[in-house]
């Protein structure tokens, strides 16, 4: 049964549903040069037209991005949220509806919209958070974390990553119930751990709207519960939207008085944390291949 966006956002339920709208540029390759989405992002022609739907000052920073993957995913970034709004609008909005406006710290919000959304992107993934609920007083911040980065320092024990590189953006409680716990973790449990920790930190600051200099010390997450492992699909057209993950949990931490779910990519290792004032979270996948052809024709 293929579903129209508007479909999909009426049948979760807008109004206590906030949507994660993914983007993967491999989409399961595993040579990054084999990705069909990769190769049409690589035809200078369709660029250039990708391009043109940005601003000159946007233009000029994917510009001046020097790995290709990471110029790609830049412009994807830049453009999913005007497709999605495209789409749920059906096409009844005009380019000034989708300008945005910063706050000090340089987070988003639209001009003529009340909707909340927050973007990340690593690796060869983009992902969108947004409420559709214009009455939610709400703010919304999302992270994707990947293992690989910490992995990427060498260390042969990862408790130099919370206890001599990383010390400052570690709080006292995580610091002790770091170290009560991560005897009894395996090596890769241990990487989960403190990839979920960043992560959270993250997207709470997102959420926020202050960014990392706000100190991520000063928002905690000592016992974090783990992350969902999220599959296979639900329903959808694979060529348009496909709902991946329907009622994901949207739990109080605890810690902070805002919900937050937090789970690992389907076929990925990333980790996904977002919070947000909705009860649940719904995962939709959007083809990228989509997103070209919507701004290149």
């Amino acid at each position: 049964m293929t579903l129209s966006l508007p479909q999909i956002v009426a049948k979760e339920n807008r109004d206590n549903t906030l949507f994660i709208f993914y983007a993967n540029l491999l989409d399961e390759s595993v040579d990054i040069n084999e990705s069909k989405v990769v190769q049409l992002l690589r035809d200078d022609f369709k660029f250039e037209l990708l391009l043109r739907n940005l601003s000159l000052p946007h233009q000029l920073k994917v510009r001046n991005i020097k790995s290709e993957l990471d110029r790609d995913v830049k412009i994807i970034n830049m453009l999913i949220l005007k497709y999605i709004l495209k789409r749920y609008e059906a096409g009844n909005v005009h380019s000034n509806e989708w300008e945005e406006s910063k706050n000090e710290y340089g987070k988003p919000s639209l001009k003529h919209r009340n909707y909340q959304y927050n973007i990340s992107d690593e690796i060869g993934m983009v992902c969108l958070a947004i409420g559709f609920n214009e009455k939610l007083n709400s703010e919304v911040g999302i992270d994707l974390a990947n293992p690989d980065d910490i992995q990427r320092f060498g260390m042969s024990d990862l408790r130099s990553f919370y206890e001599n590189d990383f010390r400052s953006i570690f709080g006292a409680k995580e610091i002790l119930e770091l170290d009560r716990s991560f005897g009894d973790l395996t090596y890769d449990e241990q990487l989960q751990r403190l990839t979920q920790i960043w992560a959270l930190k993250e997207s709470f600051c997102k959420y926020l709207g202050v960014g990392i200099t706000a100190g991520m010390e000063n928002f905690e997450f000592p016992k974090p519960k783990k992350p969902s492992v999220i599959e296979g699909g639900v329903e959808g057209s694979k060529d348009l939207f496909q709902v991946v993950a329907r009622d994901i949990e949207m739990n109080f931490t605890g810690v902070v008085d805002v919900r937050n779910g937090c789970f690992q990519l389907p076929q990925s290792k990333l980790i996904c944390s977002v919070f947000g004032d909705y009860k649940k979270a719904c995962l939709v996948k959007v083809d990228v291949g989509n997103i070209i052809k919507e701004f290149t024709q």
